[in-house]
């Protein structure tokens, strides 16, 4: 493979090497580093992918978590969490490492960067790569960019199929990801403002009156926090990015309606 790739067409490449396989890519980049890896390979590894030891005066050990993705596809804050659980849980290890061919969020780097985690993404893999002059490990492990090509499929109708695909996969994953429990926290916020003004201003819609303004907004009162409770634990079961506490928000949502779930609303947007 020419040495002067560039660093897309690298990343690429290594986005197609098969998820096991990668494990064995990292521990022999690793390997270059200096350390002495033990690669798992699913056996009894508690989910940690590689493990790296120095030895010396004061021996040093790593988790490493090989997460071959694609790209776009980037590792978010709760797995970040679950790497570093295992890394304190599992294998009395110095240090978490996170590598992946793709990239991180936000929030997983800031929560990372407090609990001093380790993150490679595709970038500083390609730059180990170029470091150690180990384009060959590309080679060995990695198909070539006509390969992956091909495997995308090539023509109108494979490229439309593919749009149809995202598209489907897109509105699936905004379902997923609100589980309707996210508009019926506007809903109870609606209903709540919509209680308050026609307790306020009967007049606003003659025909309802202040009685019927007064059950609306108790009623928005308890089916806010209801909602802001079902929301968040649909997030945390989806392992969403953004987590809100199941206990904290709905009770608060209770004790202060509109500002509250108003501000959930606002947060999880």
């Amino acid at each position: 493979m020419s040495k002067g790739a560039s660093t897309d067409e690298l990343r690429t490449r290594m986005q197609g090497i098969d998820p096991y396989e990668f494990e064995d890519f990292v521990g022999e980049l690793w390997e270059e580093e200096g350390w002495d890896t033990t690669v798992s390979q699913g056996s009894n590894d508690m989910g940690v992918d590689v493990i790296a030891e120095k030895q010396g005066t004061i021996g040093q050990k790593l988790a490493i978590q090989a997460k071959r993705y694609s790209e776009g596809n980037k590792v978010g804050r709760p797995k970040v969490q679950q790497y570093h659980s295992l890394k304190e849980q599992d294998t009395n290890a110095d240090a978490a490492v996170v590598v992946t061919t793709s990239s991180f969020t936000d929030q997983a780097q800031l929560w990372a960067h407090d609990h001093n985690v380790k993150l490679v993404d595709g970038d500083d893999l390609v730059d180990m790569v170029r470091k150690h002059g180990r384009e060959d490990l590309i080679e060995d492990y990695a198909p070539s960019i006509e390969e992956i090509e091909s495997e995308s499929g090539d023509g109108s109708s494979s490229t439309t199929s593919t749009s149809s695909s995202t598209s489907q996969t897109s509105a699936t994953s905004s379902s997923n990801r609100d589980g309707g429990w996210f508009k019926a926290v506007s809903l109870g916020v609606g209903l709540q403002i919509a209680g308050a003004l026609l307790m306020w201003r009967p007049a606003l819609i003659p025909m309802i009156g202040s009685d019927a303004g007064l059950w609306i907004l108790i009623a928005g009162w308890f089916f806010a926090p209801a909602a802001v409770f079902l929301d968040a634990w649909h997030q945390h079961k989806i392992g969403a990015e953004y987590q809100p506490n199941r206990l904290t928000w709905p009770t608060m949502a209770f004790m202060i309606p509109v500002i509250v779930p108003g501000w959930y609303f606002v947060r999880r947007v």
